[in-house]
């Protein structure tokens, strides 16, 4: 048996964080299931290296919404079904930056973020993951938060404050 069918039989169950599934080095499909404050929500993440793609279905008071996020290993790109033709990606350290601002701050974080630490009761197995996997959709234009973010961070405090509406 060579490693790659060793790879493919081995299933793991048990809580992981995003950050661990990625450092295992070996594809994978990893599904789990929670319900926090009677919010549920399931999810698949395929893993290949350093990327991934992860697919979220959240029940919510205005029905159900399905979220998606893939990573190159450079950006993260998410989109949401309910809105068509547009996503966000950011670069990578951006993301890391938010995270760790939004902690300091102790804020929660919205459901496109990505929680690297928070360990779930993943269910994986080893899998043959092609590129057409993690391939980005077509059909979505992705705006750049972290240019966006460069942007104003660039900017002086009098163009920041013309960015604001006046209350006239």
């Amino acid at each position: 048996m060579d490693i790659n069918e060793e790879a493919n039989n081995v299933e793991v169950n048990e809580k992981k964080s995003l950050k661990e599934l990625l450092g295992v080095g070996v594809s994978q499909k990893c599904t789990f299931e929670m319900n926090e404050e009677g919010q549920a929500t399931k999810g698949e993440i395929l893993i290949k290296g350093d990327k991934f793609k992860q697919s979220l279905e959240m029940m919510t008071p205005e029905g159900l919404m399905k979220v998606h996020t893939i990573s190159d290993g450079e950006y993260f790109y998410s989109w949401n079904e309910g809105i068509e033709g547009s996503g966000t990606k950011m670069k990578i350290e951006k993301e890391e930056e938010v995270l760790e601002e939004e902690m300091l701050e102790e804020e929660s974080s919205t459901e496109a973020d990505i929680n690297w630490e928070e360990k779930l009761d993943y269910k994986c197995e080893g899998v043959e993951i092609g590129d057409e996997d993690l391939a980005l959709p077509t059909d979505i234009e992705f705006m750049d938060l972290s240019e966006m973010m460069d942007n104003l961070q660039n900017m002086i405090p009098e163009e920041l404050q013309n960015l604001v509406p006046s209350e006239e």
